[in-house]
Formats: structure tokens, sequence, C-alpha cells
């Protein structure tokens, strides 16, 4: 029963911290009729969001929501958003992704100023286009490329 985070935890044999051990995650790499979702597989990248959030404590994490205005680019308002939104299920906890945080404006900012941050947006460079699958909006994407611009300023 995957109709509330509470059924997820007590039915879906999740062990926090531990996806190897995790029901909810071996099914997931299960063919035939032992395979979840019945029918297509979940695509490699959503297997990843998956592990990384047991493996990081599978947490009740909602994701926030928010209109797109290209004119402001306030970190708190505007970027702590989209990399809430974005980037925290992989890059947070105590094994994050690349071993990239971006949970606050240190590490964002960090990130900012030696170019990955921009990097990954468009997927330039040496950098592999994050999130993957590229769900990001153009504008939202546009609007962290000018707070990165103009000095990726705490406000």
């Amino acid at each position: 029963d995957l109709s509330s985070f509470s059924t997820i935890l007590n039915t879906g044999g999740i062990k926090s911290g531990n996806a190897k051990k995790s029901e909810f995650y071996k099914v997931l790499n299960e063919s035939g009729d032992k395979q979840m979702p019945p029918g297509e597989k979940l695509s490699d990248a959503d297997i990843a969001v998956i592990y990384n959030w047991i493996e990081q404590g599978a947490e009740n994490v909602e994701c926030a929501t928010f209109s797109c205005d290209t004119s402001t680019f306030s970190f708190n308002e505007n970027i702590k958003t989209t990399t809430d939104l974005y980037c925290k299920s992989c890059h947070s906890g105590s094994n994050p992704d690349a071993g990239v945080l971006l949970t606050n404006y240190d590490q964002i900012s960090a990130s900012a100023a030696d170019g990955s941050l921009s990097g990954v947006l468009r997927g330039s460079g040496n950098y592999p286009i994050m999130p993957p699958g590229n769900a990001q909006e153009e504008c939202e994407i546009r609007t962290i490329e000018k707070w990165v611009e103009n000095g990726s300023a705490m406000d």
C-alpha cells in the first residue's frame, strides 16, 4: 500500500539508511512477476532517487512549489526553493551524490563560485546535466543563472 508515507514505511519493508536490505528497493530491481511496478520498469534515475532517499533516512519530505519570475533572483525565495525541489533529495545527508552537498547558502554559493552549478544546469563542459532527466523548467534555470551572474548574493 503506497497511499501514504506511514503505510510505505510500515508495509514497504523499508530499512531506513539501508536500501539494499529494503524490500521496497529490492522489488524495483526484480524482473518478471516479482518486478515492481508491474509492466515497465522504472528508469535507473528514478531507482537511484529512491535508493538515495532510503540511504539518507527515508524522511517524509515535501516538494515546495513556487511561481517562476526571472526578474527576481532571491536566494531564499528562488534559489533555495529550486535547489530543495530538484537537488536536495540526492545532494544532502551523510552520503550525498558525488560528494556534493546543496542544502544551504554556503554550499550552493560555493558551487556557483566554482562554476559547477552553472555547468550542471546546462550540461556544459565536463558536467552532466542535473537533475537527471533535465526536469527543471527553463525559467528556473534562467533564474539561477541570473543569480550566479549577479554575484550569488544571500538576501
